[in-house]
């Protein structure tokens, strides 16, 4: 575990990484104190809620690879929150030496695996097996690869919420 920092620097990064992303204006930010290893954002955008992190616990080329597995297996219909890629094409913003990745927001909280129901621990137990499944497949079977991540959908412009 990274020790990380719980101040809440983005202000200063945040137009550059809702540019580079091509989020829409901001209507909301909030620090998620609570992470583990990254600093993390829920930013309300005129395109939708996303999930913004400033990466600090793994080498950013790990973090590329990383979410291009993770738009895989959103392409292959399991319920992961889905990265953005940048207007450039890039699952990564770097700015002042920081690196930053968006994701789509997803709704709900963290159970506990102590706190699991049976049912919702087979339920994780299938979701996992599905994961690992469509991870070792070979790419003519799956669409996950290291030699063929799909792009991450861009993200679409909504009007924004009525006040």
């Amino acid at each position: 575990m990274t020790d990380v920092p719980r101040e809440d620097p983005l202000p200063t990064a945040l137009h550059a990484v809702t540019r580079a992303f091509a989020l829409g204006e901001v209507y909301d930010r909030r620090f998620l104190a609570h992470g583990l290893m990254n600093r993390n954002w829920r930013v309300d955008t005129a395109s939708g809620p996303y999930a913004v992190k400033e990466i600090t616990d793994v080498p950013l080329p790990e973090v590329r690879r990383n979410l291009a597995v993770l738009a895989d297996l959103a392409g292959d219909g399991l319920p992961v929150p889905a990265p953005v890629a940048t207007v450039s094409g890039d699952l990564v913003a770097e700015f002042d030496g920081h690196g930053y990745c968006v994701l789509a927001w997803v709704d709900g909280r963290h159970v506990p695996g102590t706190e699991l129901t049976l049912d919702q621990a087979r339920e994780l137990g299938v979701l996992l097996a599905s994961t690992t499944r469509c991870a070792v497949m070979p790419p003519a079977r799956s669409r996950i690869g290291p030699h063929r991540p799909r792009p991450p959908a861009r993200p679409r412009p909504t009007a924004p919420p009525k006040p």
